[in-house]
């Protein structure tokens, strides 16, 4: 009896038919119901035994264990529910219980995988036992939700090292998000380039060279000889703007009054 074969390019129905074939196992026809019924049997042999591209892998705890269900491609999800349920070692009660929550899983994910891909604000490389790792940060996402997405992917899942992992990851990307936040804004100055009207800002934490830098390069005024010639003028601008502004302001009183303390006449400022 001739091996049922599958050769490259073949499908799976003809892979089939012609073992059907070349062993005498059709019977009244190919049309026939028995012959069709073989087919299927046959087909869905080759499909269990012929190499497959995992599409997603899913890790699930049943009965105290992690195992993986896996998704072929080209696969529908209930036969992967279904094929992972046949292979555990719960009892077909529980089994009965559990696909529908497992189905509702492996469908979510196949969303999450079909979504459009969104660029990180930022990635953070990390070394976790020896080994590189990259956390990424989402626009709009909880940075302690992206850390155990983070140890996920990682597949770690030591309740103590994650106690110890998550909030260290979560706080380097919170400290990522401050430094990238925008600066305070300490003064702007209202001046005039080549007849237009525009304003000089100088912000926190920024030296006035910088703000002049800043403000040359936001008006297009990059080439050196423009450089040399308004950068010294700006940065004292802005260094007297700071002075004027750190210097207390005098308070003129609202009025006086003349008392006599003693022998001696002061003027009492209110």
């Amino acid at each position: 009896m001739k091996n049922l074969e599958l050769h490259r390019g073949e499908s799976i129905e003809n892979a089939a038919l012609s073992f059907m074939e070349t062993n005498g196992l059709i019977e009244n026809g190919i049309d026939s119901e028995r012959s069709q019924q073989v087919i299927q049997q046959l087909a869905g042999m080759i499909r269990e035994r012929a190499p497959k591209d995992v599409h997603i892998t899913l890790p699930l705890t049943v009965d105290g264990s992690i195992s993986d269900l896996i998704l072929y491609k080209n696969e529908e999800p209930h036969d992967a529910v279904a094929r992972f349920l046949r292979e555990s070692t719960l009892s077909e009660e529980l089994k009965t219980q559990a696909h529908p929550q497992i189905l509702s899983m492996l469908q979510q994910r196949l969303q999450e995988e079909a979504a459009p891909k969104q660029e990180p604000m930022f990635t953070i490389d990390l070394t976790i036992d020896g080994q590189a790792a990259t956390v990424e940060h989402y626009e709009g996402q909880d940075p302690l939700a992206e850390a155990r997405e983070f140890a996920r992917r990682l597949e770690i899942t030591n309740e103590e090292f994650l106690q110890r992992l998550l909030p260290q990851v979560a706080n380097m990307i919170q400290t990522r998000l401050e430094g990238m936040a925008a600066p305070k804004e300490l003064f702007s100055m209202p001046l005039t380039v080549n007849g237009q009207s525009v304003v000089l800002v100088h912000y926190e934490n920024s030296s006035p060279t910088q703000s002049a830098m800043n403000f040359l390069t936001q008006q297009g005024l990059t080439d050196t000889a423009t450089v040399d010639a308004y950068l010294p003028q700006l940065v004292e601008m802005i260094d007297r703007e700071i002075a004027q502004r750190a210097t207390p302001t005098t308070r003129e009183p609202l009025f006086s009054l003349p008392i006599t303390i003693g022998s001696m006449s002061h003027q009492l400022n209110y």
